[in-house]
């Protein structure tokens, strides 16, 4: 039971000392813990404040962003436990918390990246605080099972080697907060699952839940919390989902039963209806975002399903796949791979991801095939990556240097061309001169090119720049 106290300016009001009357206890800027006219110390600012009981004595507790003071009365002001709280690191992401809370001191980690489905920090490393021994001790927080939690029944009619493509497990209280492992596939990976072990799953969008996957051993039940709705798992093995439950987040805790989990995955109606990449794309044809944020995440494998979709796709459908494979991180390297061919929208999509397409194009001008490597080309240099195309000028095949020549032609201004063919020793770079002067600076261009056939040695170098004075008249 904790005792009534008012919440004022860096105060409150708590019956301290047991008389029955309520005392004030302060902290003021210089650090000072006043009550009952004695006083102690604490370090950074600013304070709270709070006050309760806690294992049959009145206390108080104060935190700082430097650390946390636990007092007690025992005829003055008595420190029961003094100890560092705030952040943990730099920037302040991991951090000690120790709070007053339904009669206990708890004093935990918490982390942005480890929080329940609502966003609140779930707390890693619990220890609660023990008048009578002045010290923490390990506290897990074993999640009470509500009345209301429903079983699910064993089975599940998906294939064993299923992989979960909607949710993924993104945080834990247990071990390092990096459950990965569990979704491997693979039953020789496993991790500890002490008692009270939160496991947090979450989706790029709502699915209807169809099943669960445990595998390890010790851990004998599991409270999953999903869609508003509670549901319990005893043992290992698959378990279904009545129908109707949709969620985009699941907390799955070690109800009972501490031991070690090698697979935790939770499966959807799109796991079930068979390739669920290829269901994915169909979705994002139609125009389903939530299924373009999933094949998102599954970056080259969502890039694989988006461009194959895209071979098929009606012009409407092919311009919400090319959007899609732009968004895709492993996007660029998937769609590069398709130039040799391409499925209509891959050229769009690279395009559309400008900068970021430039390395992937650029490593398929090194490629053995050539329709590949002339689309690299024109790609590079409609998305303005003419430093990337300049170093291929004379190089390839009659269409390759062809294809060189139009794609910096028609990015460079003339003043640039000519420097590029002053200084470089390919006499392609001329007819790129050409092809810039269709945009402007053609004087100039005629009067560069005429003064360098005059003194020009070599036939391929005089034959390029004659072609380039026929375009420059044409």
């Amino acid at each position: 039971m904790s005792f009534p106290s008012l919440l004022l300016l860096g105060a409150i009001a708590f019956d301290l000392d047991g008389d029955g009357r309520p005392d004030r206890i302060e902290v003021t800027d210089d650090g000072r813990v006043t009550a009952l006219g004695r006083e102690e110390r604490i370090s950074g600012r600013p304070a709270e404040v709070d006050a309760g009981v806690v294992g049959g004595r009145r206390v108080v507790l104060v935190t700082t962003p430097r650390e946390a003071l636990i007092l007690g009365w025992n005829g003055g002001l008595e420190v029961l436990w003094r100890g560092e709280a705030g952040p943990r690191d730099v920037d302040g992401e991991r951090q000690i918390r120790v709070e007053l809370k339904d009669g206990v001191v708890l004093r935990y980690e918490a982390r942005p990246d480890v929080s329940d489905c609502d966003g609140a920090p779930l707390p890693i490393d619990a220890h609660a605080f023990d008048v009578a021994a002045r010290r923490f001790r390990p506290a897990p927080a074993v999640p009470a099972v509500p009345p209301d939690a429903v079983p699910l029944a064993r089975g599940a009619g998906l294939a064993e080697t299923a992989r979960p493509a909607v949710f993924r497990l993104v945080s834990s209280t247990a071990d390092d907060g990096a459950p990965g492992e569990l979704e491997d596939g693979d039953v020789k990976t496993d991790g500890p699952a002490p008692l009270g072990a939160t496991f947090v799953a979450r989706g790029a969008d709502a699915y209807r839940l169809r099943a669960l996957r445990v595998r390890g051993h010790g851990v004998k039940r599991l409270l999953v919390r999903a869609g508003e709705r509670a549901f319990v798992v005893d043992g290992a093995g698959w378990f279904a989902f009545p129908d109707g439950v949709r969620a985009r987040c699941a907390t799955i805790a070690v109800a009972a039963g501490a031991g070690r989990l090698a697979e935790l995955a939770l499966f959807t109606e799109l796991e079930a209806s068979g390739d669920a990449a290829e269901t994915l794309a169909e979705r994002v044809a139609a125009g389903d975002d939530g299924a373009a944020r999933l094949l998102l995440a599954w970056g080259e494998a969502g890039a694989r399903a988006l461009v194959a979709r895209a071979g098929r796709a009606t012009p409407a459908e092919r311009r919400r796949l090319a959007a899609a494979l732009a968004r895709v991180p492993a996007g660029p390297e998937v769609l590069a791979a398709t130039l040799g061919d391409p499925p209509a929208g891959v050229r769009e999509a690279l395009v559309r991801l400008g900068p970021a397409a430039v390395p992937a194009l650029v490593a398929a001008l090194g490629g053995p095939d050539e329709k590949a490597r002339i689309a690299a080309t024109e790609i590079l240099g409609t998305v303005g990556a003419t430093d990337a195309i300049a170093p291929r000028l004379g190089s390839g095949s009659a269409a390759e240097r062809a294809a060189v020549v139009r794609a910096l032609g028609e990015r460079v201004p003339v003043a640039a061309a000519l420097r590029l063919a002053r200084g470089a020793a390919e006499p392609d770079a001329w007819l790129v001169v050409a092809a810039a002067a269709g945009r402007g600076g053609r004087a100039e261009a005629v009067a560069a090119v005429a003064a360098r056939l005059g003194d020009a040695r070599g036939y391929e170098l005089r034959y390029r720049l004659a072609q380039a004075a026929a375009r420059l008249e044409a």
